[in-house]
């Protein structure tokens, strides 16, 4: 029974060592993508010195891989079961896609109970920001908007889930 132990921790140990090994070194193998039975994906990444991660390609819709859509995509698609919408820094291109207007005009019609939209004046993708309550506020669909200095920032998205979060437990 020692023995039997004993090895296995050697076998645990020389194991983790290689593991380790193999991280620090350039022989990683990675299962990516990893497709489930349920038709999602996992991808896998080593990338231990990446400061972003941005994710694109043809399983995405152009108008969320470009322009930062996620939360306005899936709030979009599911009206009846999201109240509570909040774009931090994100702006999804609507002018001249009918398709898109008619999702958020369907949302609308649900009457979330909050659409916060929050971008720094400073942001790269302000000028989307900008655009898209404009958009909001010419179909007379109601959004708070929050414009603070800076740019695509934690510090700036802590301020906005401070602001959006105290109004979602009121």
């Amino acid at each position: 029974m020692k023995r039997t132990l004993i090895t296995i921790l050697v076998l645990a140990c020389a194991l983790t060592a290689y593991a380790q090994q193999t991280l620090m070194g350039t022989a990683v193998e990675l299962k990516s993508p990893d497709i489930h039975d349920d038709n999602s994906v996992t991808f896998r990444v080593y990338a231990p010195k990446a400061v972003s991660v941005r994710l694109t390609g043809d399983f995405l819709p152009h108008h969320i891989a470009d322009n930062n859509g996620y939360v306005t995509e899936v709030s979009n698609m599911y009206p009846d079961k999201i109240g509570y919408i909040g774009l931090f820094s994100g702006a999804m291109g609507v002018r001249n896609n009918p398709e898109v207007e008619k999702k958020i005009e369907v949302l609308f019609s649900k009457k979330p109970k909050l659409y916060f939209v929050a971008c720094g004046t400073a942001d790269p993708i302000v000028k989307g920001s900008y655009d898209y309550v404009e958009f909001l506020q010419s179909h007379n669909y109601p959004c708070q908007v929050l414009w603070t200095d800076g740019a695509h920032t934690w510090k700036n998205w802590r301020n906005y889930l401070v602001v959006f979060g105290n109004q979602l437990f009121k």
